[in-house]
This record gives C-alpha cells, sequence and structure tokens, in this order.
C-alpha cells in the first residue's frame, strides 16, 4: 500500500510504499530522516528529484534483497542434499569418514 508522505501542509510526495518509508539502514529510517535533516529548508528541485532516487532506490535494494535470499535458500538446500548423499555414499561402502557442515548441523 502506498502513502502520502506530508512536507508542508501544500507539499507532499505521492506513492511511497509503506515498506519503503520505513526501510532502515544502521537503525535509522532513511526517508524519514532525510526530510528531518532538511526540516525548516526549502527543497530544491534537485533535492526534491534526490528524495526520489533515494525512494527509488530503497525500493530496489529491497526486491534485489528477496532475490537473493531466494537464491541463499536454494543453495543451501543444495549443499544439505550434497552433504546427505555424501554421507549415503560414504556409509554404503562402509567408509567410515567424519566431515562437518554447519547448515547440517544448525537443522539439528
Amino acid at each position: 500500500m502506498a502513502r502520502r508522505v506530508q512536507i508542508n501542509k501544500t507539499q507532499y510526495f505521492e506513492g511511497i510504499k509503506k515498506e519503503v518509508w520505513g526501510y532502515q539502514i544502521g537503525g535509522y529510517q532513511v526517508l524519514d530522516k532525510w526530510l528531518k535533516d532538511r526540516k525548516g529548508r526549502k527543497l530544491s528541485l534537485g533535492n526534491i528529484q534526490h528524495y526520489c532516487k533515494v525512494a527509488t532506490s530503497l525500493r530496489k535494494t529491497m526486491d534485489m534483497r528477496k532475490e537473493i535470499d531466494e537464491i541463499c535458500r536454494d543453495v543451501e538446500k543444495d549443499v544439505i542434499e550434497f552433504y546427505i548423499q555424501l554421507w549415503i555414499n560414504n556409509n554404503a561402502f562402509g567408509i567410515k569418514r567424519n566431515f562437518r557442515c554447519e547448515t547440517c548441523e544448525r537443522m539439528g
């Protein structure tokens, strides 16, 4: 859901998604902090364009993080399957080897 970010009584930014508005880096809500740092000043056209670029960059960053998380889940699944097959194959031939898999250990 998009929201309106009010700058003053007559000016606002329209269409800022709630997730983008709430995005934090280093404990700071990025878009809110950007505006607060300029409180009491008239925003130039360049400032307004920059704010829009920041909002767009945050949204794209969030989208890329989702893609990266999906890739990591797939890789982790492949690693787990590899270690399971390695264990099965080693035990099928009576090979007694110890190997350590942190991912498997986390799963219990």
